[in-house]
């Protein structure tokens, strides 16, 4: 959903990114955080709402969505999503850190996955390394 379709100072549905509108007599905004999104690479920013995996392919931001609202009067923040930065693990020295496995059964944190068959993952499982920082002043 790029933007709201108004009338006076009623919603009457949304409007897609194509343009193409779509009535409603009830609208329900979760913006999630593709609102006005960044994605942040090292010091590079750009407006994207993630990278798909496995491509160079990004999801857009939702721009038009966060300017109707502002429109409105409403205010906004910015959250993060709380991913810990991606570094190239040939640039990691391992020896000397310690292993997490991944979990035997995996659980998908989704409500859209069927929970009576297991659940494959479709890239192979890697373990996480651990380390420990300590600031020293």
């Amino acid at each position: 959903m790029e933007d709201l379709v108004i009338d006076g100072s009623t919603i009457r549905g949304v409007k897609t990114a194509n343009e193409q509108e779509i009535s409603a007599t009830q609208v329900v905004i979760t913006t999630g955080t593709f609102l006005r999104a960044i994605c942040h690479i090292g010091h590079k920013r750009y407006a994207a709402g993630r990278h798909i995996r496995d491509s160079s392919e990004l999801e857009a931001p939702s721009i038009g969505l966060a300017l109707t609202l502002e429109k409105f009067k409403l205010s906004m923040g910015r959250y993060t999503t709380g991913t810990p930065a991606r570094i190239d693990r040939s640039s990691i020295n391992y020896e000397g850190l310690g292993i997490q496995e991944s979990d035997n059964v995996i659980t998908p944190f989704s409500f859209v996955h069927e929970f009576n068959a297991p659940f494959i993952p479709p890239n192979p499982l890697r373990n996480n390394s651990i380390s420990v920082v300590s600031i020293v002043v």
